[in-house]
């Protein structure tokens, strides 16, 4: 269990939100995904230069931070666990970031969103951690046929504790960065393509076979009018371990290639 006092307000906002998507499907959309979608035809009143910052508290308490069975009562007996665990404890985060949209030209544009957490526990200092979620983004537009985004996003966070073997502090570490390019064959019709490296990281050595790079290359055609969406695109994934895994006592290398070929269909019945 987790309450959060200084997420309250937001919480119950969320809740209402939630409540009234749940009777609609939800499309899940990736980073590149979103980099190759059709860009937002935004009334030019609409554009300006924005910029938030912001800086807020919050206090956490979790009654099982290491997700333990009610059995097991000695903490101090597992392994890579710190110092005078506890099960439950509380941890307070101080948050500061910003976000951002800077205009720079006809059709072009700058997002920027910074946000930190320091994460400070009262028992167990050694979970102690800066926690990140970074992105850079520069939408571009030529004409009025071209288009792309060009960006990175990173994150950092501590790693959870569900279904491990080791206790260790760990801290996980994601990249990715990523280009687009669209290219609309009139009004209705666009070609899209883009690439996206993402790399995979954790402090933890005993969890280092989690580390990964992965190279993707997606592109497509779609169809377009106010109300329906019809497209294709194809998608390769090369995927890459830098160290090699073990299965029942059998070493093999987890490098792996994925194929997807997706056709999207979107009508809507109603504005």
């Amino acid at each position: 269990m987790k309450i959060s006092t200084g997420r309250l307000l937001a919480a119950l906002g969320m809740a209402s939100l939630t409540s009234m998507a749940m009777g609609a499907a939800v499309e899940y959309r990736d980073t590149l995904d979103l980099a190759v979608a059709p860009p937002e035809d935004l009334d030019a009143l609409q554009r300006t230069d924005q910029l938030t910052l912001y800086v807020g508290d919050g206090l956490t308490y979790d009654n099982n931070i290491y997700r333990l069975p009610p059995g097991v009562t000695d903490l101090s007996t597992l392994p890579g666990i710190g110092s005078n665990p506890r099960r439950a404890d509380y941890f307070d985060t101080i948050t500061a970031g910003l976000d951002s949209q800077w205009l720079t030209g006809a059709r072009q544009s700058l997002d920027v969103n910074l946000r930190v957490d320091d994460n400070q526990y009262f028992h167990n200092r050694d979970l102690n951690n800066v926690a990140t979620s970074d992105r850079v983004a520069w939408n571009w537009g030529l004409g009025n046929a071209l288009s792309g985004k060009l960006g990175a996003d990173y994150t950092r966070e501590l790693g959870g504790f569900t279904n491990i073997q080791v206790y260790t502090r760990d801290i996980v570490n994601r990249s990715e960065y990523y280009a687009s390019l669209r290219y609309q064959l009139g009004p209705r019709w666009g070609l899209f393509g883009g690439i996206m490296g993402t790399n995979f990281s954790v402090t933890s050595p005993q969890a280092d076979f989690n580390n990964s790079n992965s190279r993707i290359v997606d592109g497509g055609i779609d169809y377009q009018t106010e109300t329906t969406r019809l497209g294709f695109d194809y998608r390769f994934n090369d995927t890459r371990a830098p160290n090699t895994a073990v299965l029942n006592g059998v070493a093999f290398d987890p490098d792996y290639r994925e194929d997807r070929a997706r056709v999207l269909f979107r009508y809507a019945l109603t504005e």
